[in-house]
């Protein structure tokens, strides 16, 4: 794209900005790297339309060398799609029991419209780990701006700030391995701690254990 534009513009400009944005909250979750994606694309399409110009490649060429490129990724929406109306997602008798796996997409919309369910509208719930998905759905807040696990210095200590400061009605602990792969053994502890002394287990869910905050804690 620099050899085609001869400069630094503005595509150039939001491409950095985003990706600089990325560097600073520290995440690398899939979510936030899709911030990259709009500027790539119009860079990549802008960078492919002067090559198929410059090379009078034809379009069934062009397509085929997409669909090279990118398979099998192209045929994932007819796949969902196919899910979509044969049901043919993880079941719940799946849960709680070893081997421990990460629910999928419906199995994490159906426990956050169970969290939703048994909690009122201004109860406050905090999903450790990379939950956010689960958050959306149960359609409450979080105690912390730090719903998704932030592992920074300084967004620590405000999430331990604010998980202490603003109890949550109810936490939502992984069972999966991925939680104990991707999240940092002293956040994980400090979480351990809180349910430990705030909050007694009501059951499991989904690979989830779900604790309730004591009353007389309150």
């Amino acid at each position: 794209y620099l050899f085609v534009k001869g400069r630094f513009d503005w595509l150039l400009l939001w491409l950095t900005s985003a990706f600089t944005g990325i560097n600073i909250v520290g995440n690398y979750a899939r979510v936030d790297m899709k911030d990259l994606l709009p500027a790539m694309a119009l860079i990549g399409a802008f960078s492919l339309a002067h090559l198929i110009e410059l090379w009078q490649i034809s379009f069934r060429k062009v397509l085929l060398i997409v669909w090279i490129c990118f398979s099998p990724k192209l045929i994932e929406p007819f796949v969902n799609l196919k899910r979509l109306f044969t049901g043919k997602f993880q079941k719940a008798e799946d849960f709680c029991t070893e081997p421990f796996i990460a629910p999928d997409e419906n199995a994490g919309r159906q426990l956050g419209l169970w969290v939703k369910a048994n909690t009122l509208e201004h109860d406050k719930v905090y999903v450790a780990g990379y939950g956010a998905q689960v958050q959306v759905y149960s359609e409450r807040i979080s105690p912390s701006i730090y719903f998704n696990a932030t592992q920074t210095r300084a967004a620590r200590e405000r999430l331990y700030l604010d998980l202490k400061k603003n109890k949550a009605e109810i936490i939502l602990v992984p069972l999966f391995p991925g939680y104990k792969q991707w999240i940092d053994p002293d956040l994980r502890m400090y979480i351990d701690q809180l349910v430990a002394g705030n909050y007694y287990f009501d059951r499991c869910l989904f690979n989830y254990s779900i604790y309730k905050l004591k009353k007389s804690k309150r």
